[in-house]
């Protein structure tokens, strides 16, 4: 299977297509893509991260991987940079759990206004360097980001015990 990098689910077609005429298994090789674009079509652009989303993907909803199966990753940045890489499934992989997963996260979302949205970005590290904290009390996530603190950033390890582990 090939992942891409899909700001815009059409791109990694597109770039398929330059190549599906090569391949022994044309068909098999457009049913895994459909499979690694359906979370990027349900979320939209997250940039960097839509290689990430589109391997989550592929893992959660192709039946048709096996252990031990090689996985393209194809990734591409502004001007002429690309990147490809490949990893294999692990024989410890459980598609049912990681399905179970992204479905319940993607169900949990909620729809937030133009003013929430630029009311939360600002929220974020600002583009200097000067020191910033966050309050991730109400953060369920394992890892965050804490914040900035003498220009390296704090990422805190929340194992549920309240014994919370900075990492930096």
């Amino acid at each position: 299977a090939l992942t891409f990098h899909l700001p815009y689910t059409k791109m990694g077609l597109k770039a398929l297509r330059s190549i599906i005429d090569q391949s022994k298994h044309p068909e098999a090789i457009l049913e895994q893509f459909e499979a690694s674009r359906m979370y990027n079509a349900l979320v939209g652009n997250l940039y960097t991260g839509s290689l990430y989303l589109s391997l989550i993907s592929l893992l959660s909803n192709s039946e048709a991987l096996n252990q031990d199966d090689l996985i393209g990753l194809f990734s591409y940045g502004s001007g002429a940079q690309g990147e490809f890489y490949s990893g294999r499934l692990s024989d410890q992989f459980d598609r049912s759990q990681l399905k179970t997963d992204m479905d319940t996260i993607l169900s949990e979302r909620s729809r937030i206004t133009i003013e929430q949205y630029q009311k939360m970005y600002q929220t974020f590290l600002p583009l200097n360097e000067e020191d910033k904290l966050f309050d991730v009390s109400s953060d369920n996530s394992c890892f965050v980001l804490k914040g900035r603190k003498e220009n390296r950033r704090i990422y805190l390890t929340k194992n549920g015990s309240g014994d919370d582990q900075s990492l930096d």
